[in-house]
Formats: structure tokens, C-alpha cells, sequence
């Protein structure tokens, strides 16, 4: 019997899009511009397309994963009292916060990870940036309240942006996994070739 839970599913579909981003990478970069392919027109805009959906990837991953640590905790805790499981299990707060509160309420405590060192910081500062910016894109030129032209991020999905956005979400989920359950990580996540 094989139970395939949404963690599995998104870290698969991670590798995926990571591996297509890097393949419409490297055929961009193989191109002759002196003599291009009909395909090269579309080549990098194919490759910025795949680094944002990496990056939204990586997001959708974190989100499962904190939530199936709360699952987790209430599935074998039948004794917590329903406001305890409704809490726990509330997806309503922002990820910056739940990512911790829910390691921080099975532990008992605060759990032991510095979220001002990468890969917190990096994932929760420019990648998260980024991360807005696809799902909550304004056009023009204008700054947005948070002080930045979002369009302009919109358009400059890098490989640098999708390595950090992959490592930094394996590091956190390695890191919290390891706090949570004295493990390096879960059997769900793969180990990547660097």
C-alpha cells in the first residue's frame, strides 16, 4: 500500500520544474544568436516562465509541509482539545509566522533556528519578494507600497532567484524536520545533485 501525501506530490512536482527550468535554461544559453533556431524567439521567456513557477512551487510545498506537520500532531494527539486542534490546523496566519508557531506549539517551545540566517532569510526576504510579486503582480512603472516596481521583478526570474528559492525551501524544511523529529530531513524530500 502507497500513501502519496500532498508533501510527496509537491516535492515531486518541484523537481520537475526545476529540472524543465533548467533545461530551457541550458538550450537558451546553447543557442547561436548569429544564426538562431525558430524556437530560441521563445526560449528564455520559457525559462522565466518556469522560474516563476518554481518559486511558486517552492511556496506551495512550505505550505503543505507546515500544514502536514499539523495534521501530523493532531492525528496522533486524539487527547488535544478541539480549540487546540483548530488552531494548530488554521491556515489563515501568513507562512513567516506559522512555519515557526507550528514547530514552536509540538515542541513546547521555541524552536532552535535562526530566521535572520539563511535559509530563512533568504527565503523569507528576497525570494518571498519575488514570491509576491508573481502572485500579487502590478503593472507599470510605479512602486508599489512595498517600495519596489513589482513589474520589474515580474520579469527578472533568474537561475541565481531559482537556486536560492530551492535551497533555501530544502533548508528550511531539512532544518525544521530535523528540530520537529531529530532527523535531517523527511523520505519525501529528495536529496539534490549540486
Amino acid at each position: 500500500v502507497a500513501f502519496r501525501h500532498p508533501e510527496y506530490m509537491l516535492a515531486r512536482d518541484l523537481v520537475c520544474l526545476f529540472q524543465l527550468h533548467s533545461d530551457a535554461e541550458a538550450l537558451a544559453n546553447g543557442v547561436d544568436w548569429t544564426s538562431p533556431p525558430a524556437w530560441a524567439g521563445c526560449a528564455s521567456e520559457s525559462a522565466i516562465s518556469l522560474a516563476r513557477t518554481v518559486v511558486l512551487a517552492c511556496f506551495n510545498l512550505l505550505e503543505s509541509f507546515v500544514s502536514g506537520l499539523a495534521r501530523s500532531r493532531v492525528m496522533l494527539h486524539p487527547e488535544l482539545d478541539p480549540d487546540t486542534k483548530t488552531k494548530l490546523l488554521s491556515t489563515d496566519g501568513p507562512l513567516r509566522k506559522r512555519i515557526l508557531a507550528v514547530p514552536r506549539f509540538i515542541l513546547g517551545h521555541e524552536p532552535p533556528v535562526d530566521i535572520n540566517k539563511p535559509p530563512f532569510s533568504t527565503l523569507m526576504g528576497s525570494v518571498k519578494q519575488y514570491r509576491d510579486t508573481f502572485v500579487h503582480c502590478e503593472p507599470g512603472e510605479e512602486p508599489s507600497k512595498h517600495g519596489y516596481v513589482r513589474q520589474a521583478f515580474f520579469n527578472d526570474a533568474t537561475p541565481r532567484l531559482v537556486e536560492d528559492a530551492v535551497s533555501s525551501t530544502e533548508g528550511v524544511i531539512r532544518q525544521i524536520w530535523q528540530v520537529v523529529h531529530g532527523r535531517p530531513g523527511p523520505r519525501w524530500l529528495p536529496e539534490r545533485d549540486r
